[in-house]
């Protein structure tokens, strides 16, 4: 008797068969051909141009789904793709409204599947407090089943620090970058800021400047994937050294790539997002974390660095303050590239102090130095320099470093 109840029970909780769901799923995109708000899910979509043009490619905020995309049964790969467009929003969005039964146990299903294959759903329902769900059509009692599936899982999953979404002009939020090099598959980067009052170092501990992304990041993470992306090795094959990397996103872009990176920072509490960001991104074996204080390299510091043949140096935003922060990083490019090499970086013109001297300072120091300007326009005007920074400008340097003279010495303890 008991087997035959379990028996009779166990399709109430069982996904609609395949052929059902291909034939209601067409249904389910005609209800979400409208993205999700932009405060709901924030992807940044950048096309990676030509190199001459420090590249320059179309910039695009939440990109949506295609029709192709939405596929039945899905594999963990797809539920992560969706998840990155926001449907796990937009179904609980349409499952709010009147729906036929039919499509509303599809939308359900499709739901209950992303969450089951992708952590980050789980996150995203979370953080946007899209739970209970509620219904605005009498749901099936096998709707009620996955509904109530769907919140048991969410409710094991913790929503870490930092997991905030909305304006990236603030800090401690979570960020994803799709880099879109040569008509490849885009490579994904996640990352999660940290609080703007954990700072150790910055402004003498009262302003962490590195918890958040800046406009300065995307650029430079755009011209660095132009000149070294998918394959192409630039100025060597040695690794390259990212300085003042706060979250490690565009070092993590460029491992994601397939470079050899290493993230370097002085701010503890940046060093453990890092560790984090690498470790969330699955990158450990191409993108490692150093502890590096531009004004603390001693001998031993000096000798690691060297014994790493970088083949270039990246930065991004790292004077702010006045001309004593660029001599320090002039004087890192002699420690990191003894044996010569390339550095990039990319600093605010305006709202800030001192950085119309990064160039002045490293040609003193003996380096070419090459110089453009950008506009920080459209997107990256809006969503990471706001009203803040109005008309913000960026300065491009490109940096050649000949061989040291003094390969040899250290810098004294």
């Amino acid at each position: 008797f008991w087997r035959r109840c379990i028996l009779i029970r166990r399709p109430s909780r069982s996904l609609p068969c395949t052929d059902c769901m291909i034939c209601t799923i067409s249904d389910v995109w005609k209800l979400l051909k409208c993205p999700p708000s932009p405060g709901a899910v924030r992807v940044i979509r950048i096309e990676v141009g030509e190199a001459e043009k420090y590249g320059i490619g179309e910039v695009e905020l939440n990109p949506w789904v295609k029709p192709e995309e939405l596929k039945w049964p899905l594999c963990p790969s797809e539920a992560d793709q969706l998840t990155s467009l926001g449907i796990p929003l937009s179904l609980v969005s349409i499952l709010q409204g009147p729906l036929a039964p039919n499509v509303q146990l599809a939308a359900m299903s499709l739901l209950l599947a992303i969450t089951k294959g992708c952590e980050a759903a789980r996150e995203q329902l979370l953080s946007d407090r899209r739970l209970p769900l509620a219904f605005g059509s009498q749901p099936l009692k096998q709707v009620r089943t996955l509904a109530a599936d769907v919140e048991r899982m969410c409710s094991l999953h913790q929503v870490p620090p930092g997991a905030v979404r909305g304006d990236w002009t603030d800090w401690a939020s979570s960020y994803e970058l799709w880099l879109c090099v040569d008509g490849a598959s885009p490579a994904k980067v996640r990352v999660r800021g940290v609080g703007r009052m954990m700072s150790a170092f910055d402004f003498d501990g009262l302003n962490l400047t590195g918890g958040r992304i800046w406009a300065g990041s995307l650029l430079l993470v755009r011209w660095a994937a132009s000149l070294w992306g998918r394959g192409n090795l630039g100025q060597g094959t040695g690794p390259i050294l990212e300085v003042g990397a706060g979250l490690g996103l565009v070092g993590i872009g460029l491992a994601k790539l397939g470079r050899r990176v290493v993230l370097s920072d002085r701010e503890p509490v940046l060093l453990d997002a890092m560790r984090d960001n690498v470790e969330s991104n699955q990158v450990q074996d191409r993108c490692r974390v150093l502890e590096l204080d531009w004004a603390a390299i001693g001998k031993a510091k000096s000798r690691l660095l060297r014994a790493q043949r970088f083949s270039a140096v990246i930065g991004a935003d790292l004077v702010y303050e006045g001309k004593e922060q660029a001599q320090l990083l002039a004087g890192v490019l002699q420690h990191a590239l003894p044996m010569g090499g390339t550095a990039l970086f990319t600093n605010a013109r305006f709202h800030r102090r001192g950085p119309i001297l990064l160039g002045e300072v490293l040609r003193d120091a003996g380096y070419e130095v090459e110089e453009g300007v950008l506009e920080s326009t459209g997107v990256l005007q809006d969503l990471f320099c706001g009203k803040h920074e109005p008309n913000q400008e960026y300065t491009m340097y490109r940096v050649r470093v000949p061989p040291s003279s003094t390969e040899n010495s250290f810098a004294p303890e």
